[in-house]
């Protein structure tokens, strides 16, 4: 048997976060393997990493170290099982070996996930690299002991079953499962289209299909009552509100478009900047209200509008993400405040530009190019998780001219 234990080494130099490893021990020799994560010690406690509160600067970061060690725990049981399996009389250092290397096997389910996250992290698809790696860390935490799996044996039947762990000891609703679902299957039709597998059409019986969402447009008034909400005794909530505002001004922009704003995408009164997510160009106007904001919070020298990255160039991605993690925490006290029916966050801003706009009769086409949507068929699928008021009205103006 072999013994695996996570482990935290504390900095020797005050206020410099430690290091977290593996120990292994097979017949008394003991092993380490060091993991590329840095924690402070409070972040430790009781053996298990300890989640910040959400809202806090590193919560994204951890929320990935805490997947990242789940990921190799799975990987170290997968491997010495694999040993023991096999009848083999093996060491720890072949253990470490197995580890360090990587199975160099492409049926896997993970090594080609991997090699398929390296592409597109190489071609600037980070965030699909980053939705496919998610995906398949979900899928193994389902397959729990049993480790990494081969394309080909990836069947309907298996895939049921992950449905049915999603639903019932996830607790995940419809939209979510089909998020994993038509993840895994865009993985899987790679491996088809390289040639790797046949396909079986796993994922034929389960749902991959996308659900009316919650609304999550706000009104006008609760638009106003943002605005006007004084916050100057919470500079950090005023902050996020701020950037609130801002993104709804910027017709919605979403906050990873905010994030990476730049001051040379300032050109003669128009802010002109590309789509992280489809890399469609926009312009846009710059307003007064706009740069009222930018005046407050842009650090000099930066090249980015907001200190949502700062400082540059150091970890970037991960910065902006624990900056969306803060700023939908204070947006959630914010909404509560402010009395607003709903969960408030970053994405609020984007559904009640557009509800806005169509509220005042402004026309689809011109609601979908302000937004950047590459069809109008996004925009309605915007348009129809929103307030039904307005064809209420319609409608009543229907029925009154009869």
């Amino acid at each position: 048997m072999t013994s695996i234990r996570l482990k935290f080494r504390p900095s020797k130099v005050y206020g410099k976060p430690g290091t977290l490893y593996f120990r292994l021990i097979h017949n008394r020799i003991v092993r380490q393997i060091g993991m590329s994560c840095k924690l402070y010690p409070h972040e430790w406690q009781d053996g298990q990493l300890k989640l910040c509160e959400q809202g806090e600067e590193r919560f994204g970061y951890l929320a990935e170290v805490r997947d990242y060690l789940q990921a190799g725990m799975l990987r170290l049981q997968s491997i010495i099982r694999n040993f023991e399996q096999k009848g083999m009389h093996y060491t720890v250092e072949q253990v470490v070996s197995a580890y360090k290397s990587r199975d160099n096997d492409t049926m896997k389910l993970c090594v080609f996930v991997d090699e398929v996250a390296r592409h597109l992290k190489n071609i600037g698809k980070i965030r699909l690299a980053e939705t496919y790696t998610v995906s398949a860390n979900s899928f193994m935490r389902f397959r729990g002991e049993k480790g990494d799996i081969r394309l080909d044996e990836i069947n309907a039947e298996l895939m049921k079953e992950y449905e049915y762990y999603l639903s019932e000891e996830c607790g995940l609703g419809l939209n979510t499962i089909s998020f994993y679902m038509r993840n895994l299957r865009a993985i899987y039709n790679r491996a088809v289209d390289k040639e790797l597998i046949e396909s079986q059409n796993p994922f034929k019986h389960v749902y991959t299909g996308i659900g009316k969402t919650t609304k999550r447009a706000v009104s006008i008034d609760i638009i106003h009552k943002i605005k006007l909400l004084d916050l100057s005794m919470y500079p950090l909530m005023e902050q996020s509100r701020d950037y609130f505002m801002l993104s709804f001004y910027l017709r919605g922009i979403s906050f990873v478009d905010l994030a990476y704003l730049k001051v040379d995408n300032l050109h003669d009164g128009n802010l002109k900047y590309y789509r992280q997510k489809t890399n469609q160009p926009l312009c846009i106007r710059w307003e007064e209200q706009m740069q009222e904001i930018v005046n407050r919070y842009h650090v000099p020298g930066s090249p980015y509008l907001l200190p949502i990255i700062n400082p540059p160039c150091e970890n970037e991605r991960r910065q902006y993400q624990s900056g969306l993690h803060r700023v939908n925490a204070h947006l959630k006290v914010i909404g509560q405040l402010v009395g607003c029916p709903i969960k408030l966050t970053t994405y609020c801003a984007r559904h009640g530009w557009a509800s806005i706009a169509r509220s005042m009769n402004v026309p689809l086409p011109v609601i979908s190019e302000s937004m950047g949507h590459e069809s109008e068929s996004t925009t309605r699928i915007y348009l129809a998780s929103l307030d039904n008021a307005v064809i209420d009205e319609a409608n009543k103006m229907v029925i009154n001219a009869i």
